[in-house]
């Protein structure tokens, strides 16, 4: 099998697919947010790297199955992130970028444009609930009950009112590590 070429299409398709997945998982992006770690944005970005390489180097000498690719992941949010994933989106991004590989390999750009659109959404998304958000009330004054902001940071502006279906949410609290040293994300 055969990608034409990484300088072909492919790969280029192939690592923007692999960049927009990782910039729209939750997972990781609160893993990276929870971590007390410094460079825990730069271990993210590393492990994304460290797919790619992994992707060039040897996806075109053998498969590289969906399994391993999970069981690597799992790995750097486990012992890099100390984040402990339970929600299935280690094994279903695993899957996505085996899939998308396979596909580019063959010319087929279809999960890669799905990927950025949701990433795109996604982005686009926050970026309105960032517009949206009340203005934080001077020091020392409460914010009104129903326009508290929530633990990510993004409210729900007087202008738009909320969903039927949402509950409050409670605020979030910093999540400390157990005995052995995981943060549950």
């Amino acid at each position: 099998r055969s990608m034409q070429a990484p300088h072909g299409q492919a790969w280029p398709a192939f690592s923007t697919g692999v960049g927009a997945i990782f910039s729209d998982w939750t997972g990781l992006k609160l893993a990276v947010e929870h971590c007390d770690l410094m460079d825990a944005n730069q271990i993210a970005v590393d492990c994304h790297d460290d797919l790619l390489s992994w992707f060039k180097e040897d996806g075109l000498k053998a498969e590289i199955y969906a399994d391993e690719v999970e069981d690597f992941l799992f790995e750097v949010m486990a012992n890099e992130l100390r984040a402990d994933i339970q929600d299935g989106s280690v094994a279903e991004v695993a899957r996505l970028v085996c899939k998308m590989f396979k596909e580019c390999c063959q010319g087929d750009f279809s999960t890669v444009e799905h990927v950025q659109r949701l990433a795109s959404s996604s982005q686009q998304k926050a970026c309105q609930e960032q517009v949206l958000r009340p203005p934080s009330p001077p020091d020392g004054e409460d914010a009104d009950e129903g326009m508290e902001m929530e633990g990510d940071g993004v409210g729900v502006g007087a202008s738009e009112p909320p969903a039927p279906e949402k509950k409050p949410r409670k605020k979030k609290e910093k999540k400390q590590p157990d005995a052995g040293g995981w943060t549950t994300v």
